[in-house]
């Protein structure tokens, strides 16, 4: 016996005849483990991998051996009892799996298995949109009654009733043969205490022989409503449960995670050796199969002759117990993570009709569910939709500026808020990443590594054990990183680029706050991000147009997600699924309901203006044979009357609609012309000479322009209620402070340190936020009552004084019960005084 065993809680559980008969086969399964060991041999020489599992198998067979053996001598009952050593009536190597009642014999054996451990990833293409990773960990139960997470802090608030209470039979009258290895199996292999919302309706499904359609959001469980039912064996259907899984990542972690839980699993891919593909096959192919189940990726299924060798044969001898889709959105031909071999899986109910399909998603849109049951031939499913709100996650939008402005923005966000915390930082380029983590570590201290399809399987391996073992924090990667991550404790997930669509914005930021506690989301913008994404689009050479514009259509509408100001983040989330949400149950966890209310302003005759402006310039050049090559920095100078050199020289200082837009702010135009483009009523288009590293890009009219000239389309945009918004955000040498505090206003009082920066609005969690007192000398010369007003200023300038009420505390009970704490913000900027410009006629 091992010295210093601890006997686990499940063996103290269990009655004394299962502990002796597991005892037994225990110790039987060692020793075919070790003569199995000794046996492996090829003709190019030795299974390492094999042998490397099968002495894993060897050690955890010995320390449970160990632990049992401790727990009959506290029971006063010796290890060699006539009752340890019962009569076998199954080969040597199964194992009595502890998911099984007393009862009902098990068929569980943990063989060996092949893990993998290579990232199924095109290492050419760092900005395919891959799939988002299964969730592996059961969130924490939200109960009727607020928890604490930390000192005074209280939990977030559940996403609906149905997550707060146990699940429960939909009728109490109905009852399954499985109920008690169903709970059995629940309580001593998952180690969970109940059942979250439709897991046990899924489980009961798919063990009737039903096809199940599970649409549930990231962190909602998926995994166990077709693990667990792999451990039983009352259902209608019974043996192999075959899971169809799009990355070879998420696979490894799978099949380790289930192996952990001694569930015999094992996986089956492309990569594999021919000897490790000839001792799989072998295992499949026997009589009576102890595997229970089997992870294959789709391209595995649609090409290779032995999977259809293997399934036929268990097909035949009647055990295959159910598919499983994992990913199903990838189904969907005109979805972000289309995948063709996804599509050849309808072969799956055409070839082996009676087994049922499980499919599960987490960001499949209502109207693709009844498309990817039509295409994968599911019938009469049992569809189980949840909500898709994260009612722990808050949302935080912030504008990207040039150089180190953004990277001195995280790292303040990381330092101030997050310090010692885990997280992800997501950018656009494998150069970003490894630039981003170089400048964290070195300039600012922060240990960060970089994760991107183009580094070695080696290398791949050790950041991500690093990062999950908390050797280091903050893990800088494409969205390459994530599939299979098996994490909670998450904090925070950065975008340092924006996402190709709201479908991946979700899956990204859904890798955080997998425990239920709040985590913070923040996405940096650009259009000029925008502009490369654009462009990578319509250079994908496998996509086809409809697909580039489906996806156009997606990358605008995360756009019009970045650019807006009034509408709830959650909202414009959930409403992107078709999910209806009432922002007032936002409760203040994204930064348009945290901000002061925004107004949308009706700017169609503004509009107009520009896109006339912009016609005639372009008539212009066109009569001179000229292509109409003028930036959006210029339209928006000659918009506002500006009478720089470069005007003047090209005569648009005489153009009819030159400063149409005087009175307003560099800002509110910059925001005019992206509301266009969103619209299309303006578009770009990029050059670029041999001699040049980066692409210009010019402004001319979209196919929209003409429905608003002719009166058939109105323009309205979300500004700041601060009538001087964009001062600070316009300057190219914006401090970390304002940068923070995104395009708002100037500080009456700039901070005097890197301690004293406001992070009020990127610290979103409401545990964290914290009230920013005004100036002394503000608030004598200002009333605290929420106003705004004009004071005279020096140099032909007012003063736009402007109280809003401060940030929630962080008692979020009494948050949540009486508002928002009445301590005013005071924001000061300086505005010049002009009078409305005259039209030229």
């Amino acid at each position: 016996m091992a010295s210093g065993s601890i006997p686990s809680p499940r063996w103290s559980s269990m009655g004394l005849e299962e502990l002796c008969h597991r005892y037994t086969h225990l110790k039987q399964v060692r020793l075919h483990a070790m003569e199995k060991r000794a046996s492996i041999v090829c003709g190019d020489g030795l299974f390492n991998d094999s042998i490397d599992y099968l002495k894993i198998e060897e050690q955890l067979c010995a320390s449970r051996m160990s632990a049992i053996e401790d727990e009959l001598k506290s029971r006063g009952q010796p290890v060699n009892s006539p009752l340890a050593t019962p009569q076998l009536t199954s080969s040597p190597s199964m194992l009595l799996s502890s998911s099984q009642p007393q009862t009902v014999p098990s068929q569980h054996e943990p063989e060996s298995v092949d893990l993998l451990d290579e990232d199924d990833i095109d290492d050419d293409d760092d900005f395919d949109m891959l799939i988002p990773d299964e969730d592996l960990v059961q969130m924490e139960i939200p109960t009727s009654t607020p928890t604490t997470t930390g000192a005074g802090n209280k939990a977030p608030p559940s996403a609906s009733l149905s997550e707060q209470s146990p699940i429960k039979p939909t009728s109490s009258t109905l009852f399954y043969p499985w109920d008690d290895q169903v709970r059995h199996s629940l309580h001593h292999i998952f180690l969970l205490k109940e059942f979250r919302a439709d897991q046990l309706e899924a489980i009961n499904a798919t063990l009737s022989g039903r096809d199940v359609f599970c649409l549930m959001p990231t962190g909602g469980g998926k995994s166990l409503c077709y693990q667990l039912p792999s451990t039983i064996t009352l259902g209608r259907t019974n043996g192999l449960t075959v899971v169809v899984s799009p990355l070879l990542a998420l696979i490894h972690n799978q099949v380790k995670s289930l192996l952990r839980k001694d569930v015999p699993a094992m996986a089956i891919t492309g990569d594999m050796s021919d000897a490790d593909r000839r001792y799989a096959s072998s295992e499949l192919l026997r009589k009576n199969i102890n595997v229970r189940l089997l992870y294959v990726t789709p391209e595995f299924i649609s090409k290779s002759r032995l999977a259809s060798q293997l399934l036929q044969h268990l097909y035949q001898t009647h055990q295959l117990a159910r598919f499983v889709i994992d990913e199903a959105h990838c189904v969907d031909q005109w979805g972000h993570d289309f995948r063709p071999d996804y599509v050849r899986l309808n072969l799956l109910r055409k070839t082996y009709p009676t087994v049922p399909i499980m499919a599960l998603t987490a960001t499949a849109r209502i109207d693709t569910v009844q498309s990817i049951q039509q295409s994968l031939g599911m019938r009469n499913a049992l569809v189980l939709r949840q909500s898709f709100n994260r009612p722990n996650l808050t949302y935080k939008v912030c504008p990207k500026m040039r150089g180190s402005a953004t990277l001195e923005t995280i790292a303040a966000i990381i330092q101030k808020h997050h310090a010692n915390e885990c997280g992800i930082i997501y950018c656009l380029s494998r150069r970003d990443c490894e630039n981003v983590s170089t400048d964290l570590g070195n300039k600012y201290g922060i240990q960060a590594r970089h994760f991107h399809a183009g580094l070695n399987i080696e290398d791949k391996l050790r950041i991500q054990e690093g990062w999950e073992a908390g050797t280091f924090k903050v893990i800088v990667a494409t969205i390459a990183f994530g599939m299979g991550i098996d994490k909670a404790d998450v904090r925070f997930v950065i975008h340092h680029s924006m996402p190709k669509s709201l479908e991946g914005y979700y899956q990204e930021t859904g890798r955080a706050g997998r425990d239920g506690k709040w985590s913070d989301c923040i996405l940096f913008w650009s259009m000029e991000d925008s502009r490369k994404l654009e462009a990578m689009i319509d250079e994908s050479p496998d996509a086809s147009a409809e697909q580039k514009r489906l996806q156009i259509k997606s990358l605008y509408q995360v756009r019009t997600f970045c650019e807006s100001l009034t509408e709830c983040r959650r909202t414009n989330i959930l409403k992107y699924f078709g999910e209806k949400f009432d922002p007032k149950l936002c409760h203040a966890s994204c930064d348009n309901c945290q901000r002061s209310p925004a107004h949308c302003v009706d700017m169609t005759t503004s509009a107009k203006d520009f896109a006339n402006m912009v016609k005639l310039i372009t008539q212009q050049r066109q009569q001179r044979n000229s292509p109409p090559r003028f930036t959006r920095i210029h339209f928006v100078n000659v918009f506002r009357g500006s009478q720089r050199k470069e005007v003047k020289d090209h005569g648009h200082h005489h153009n009819l609609y030159h400063g149409s837009g005087a009175h307003y702010s560099d800002d509110q135009v910059r925001r005019l012309v992206d509301h266009l483009l969103n619209q299309k009523v303006l578009a770009e288009y990029s050059s670029k000479t041999r001699f040049q590293r980066f692409a210009n890009y010019y402004l001319q009219l979209g196919p929209n322009a003409s429905k608003l000239l002719q009166g058939h389309l109105s323009v309205r945009v979300d500004m700041p209620s601060n009538p001087s918004v964009g001062a600070a955000s316009t300057s190219r040498r914006s401090n970390t402070s304002a940068a923070l505090h995104g395009p708002t206003s100037v500080r009456a009082e700039s901070p005097s340190s890197s301690d004293d920066m406001d992070l009020t609005f990127i610290s979103l969690s409401p545990h964290r936020m914290k009230t920013v007192a005004a100036p002394a000398a503000a608030h004598q010369s200002v009333s605290t009552a929420p106003s705004s007003g004009v004071l005279a200023g020096k140099n032909g300038t007012a003063a736009s004084i402007t109280t809003s009420p401060a940030r929630p505390l962080a008692d979020r009970t009494n948050r949540l019960a009486t508002g928002p704490v009445a301590t005013p913000h005071v924001h000061i900027a300086a505005m010049p005084l002009r009078k409305p410009p005259v039209r030229r006629k």
